[in-house]
């Protein structure tokens, strides 16, 4: 199963408080009784699959609800039934969909007409302030604007193709069985919301999917003495300095197939000290990344502090500036699946600043005590990964 990047969600249901019985409980009250029989949540005639493709409008709709009632309705009084469908749009959906979308981008494809979304939408905006889909969601797709309803195919088709979306990166959250079958059917990854169950019951407290198999991992590096020598009071200032640690190149290979992202951190202030510039840097990085890259384990990103310790900046080890710029960078990252190894205490003092589990490499006492882990190598550490991660 492929990981999860983007979020279709279903509108009345799952995202919004609807009940169906509503209406005919409405419509009965004018004399109008069985109307379930012609419109529920599993089956409708024609006219409703019209009106939800905007090909109807309302005087039309309203012309059509009286032709059948063979009652002298008022519009408002349709109207007022049609709409009792809808109950409310609730705190915990609004909550949800500021989390989620930190994670994925999130989309909404909703079978409804212009008269509930003319109410809904009004409802919202006396409650919120504002339509909660369009503030939190990239795109909306309403049916009656995109004349296309579900299941119909295509409009599933043209979502994944106006915005670049795979299908098997795809999660489409629906509560009725018929749209999730074409869902299915076009490759993208579902869920049925069955009865009794919330959309909030699909996702955790950070956001994430529970049942996504596999969410993004990502091991931080440090780089001297992680995965070359380290130079005793000096630093690598040319590529014919930088030597792999023994061991190093099997244990990325072993680590490429773990982790979705690894990242390098590295304080470098001797570029601050004026040793040597972040050009000289680069040219060791490149040096570094070919030499990882020939056997295809190359480094995600790099990222360095050329700062000196005495300027106090946000990016140099503890601090977690680094960090930062690779949440930045990748989205996906999420640090309570990370690993930070490294062979100094502020390494690990940063991984527990972001909250990033601990390991330390090498023979340095202090930060073997304040890791959650400790090898002697990276090699090590990668042999042993079944067992951290």
């Amino acid at each position: 199963m492929k990981k999860i990047r983007n979020i279709i969600f279903d509108f009345g249901g799952v995202l919004y408080n609807i009940r169906y019985q509503n209406i005919a409980d409405a419509f009965a009250r004018y004399g109008f009784p069985d109307f379930d029989k012609l419109y529920s949540k599993a089956h409708q005639t024609e006219v409703f699959d019209l009106f939800e493709e905007g090909k109807m409008s309302i005087p039309a709709f309203c012309d059509h609800i009286r032709s059948m009632s063979q009652k002298n309705l008022t519009d408002n009084q349709i109207a007022e039934c049609w709409n009792a469908i809808l109950i409310d749009f609730p705190n915990s959906s609004e909550q949800l969909l500021q989390k989620v979308r930190d994670h994925y981008r999130i989309f909404l494809f909703s079978n409804t007409n212009q008269l509930n979304y003319e109410a809904f939408t009004e409802q919202m905006f006396h409650k919120f302030g504002y339509s909660v889909p369009e503030k939190y969601m990239e795109r909306c797709y309403y049916s009656q604007i995109l004349h296309i309803r579900k299941p119909k195919p295509e409009g599933f088709q043209y979502i994944l193709e106006e915005n670049g979306l795979l299908p098997e990166e795809t999660l489409f959250i629906d509560d009725s069985p018929q749209h999730i079958a074409t869902a299915r059917q076009m490759g993208l990854q579902t869920h049925h919301l069955a009865e009794g169950e919330t959309v909030n019951d699909l996702f955790d407290e950070k956001g994430f999917y529970k049942m996504d198999e596999r969410r993004a991992r990502t091991l931080f590096l440090d780089r001297d003495g992680v995965l070359n020598e380290r130079i005793v009071d000096g630093y690598v200032t040319r590529p014919e300095d930088f030597q792999f640690l023994p061991g190093v190149m099997l244990a990325m290979r072993l680590l490429r197939s773990q982790f979705d992202h690894i990242i390098l951190l590295s304080n470098q202030q001797g570029i601050g000290k004026g040793l040597f510039t972040m050009e000289d840097l680069q040219k060791v990085h490149r040096y570094m990344q070919a030499a990882l890259e020939e056997q295809g384990t190359p480094l995600d990103a790099i990222y360095v502090c050329p700062h000196l310790a005495a300027e106090h900046c946000s990016c140099r080890k503890p601090e977690t500036g680094m960090v930062q710029m690779a949440l930045a960078d990748f989205p996906d990252i999420d640090l309570a699946h990370a690993v930070m190894v490294g062979d100094s205490v502020s390494d690990m003092q940063l991984a527990l600043h972001a909250g990033i589990l601990p390991v330390s490499v090498g023979d340095d006492p202090e930060c073997a005590r304040i890791s959650r882990w400790h090898y002697a190598d990276l090699l090590e550490f990668a042999r042993d990964i079944s067992n951290i991660i």
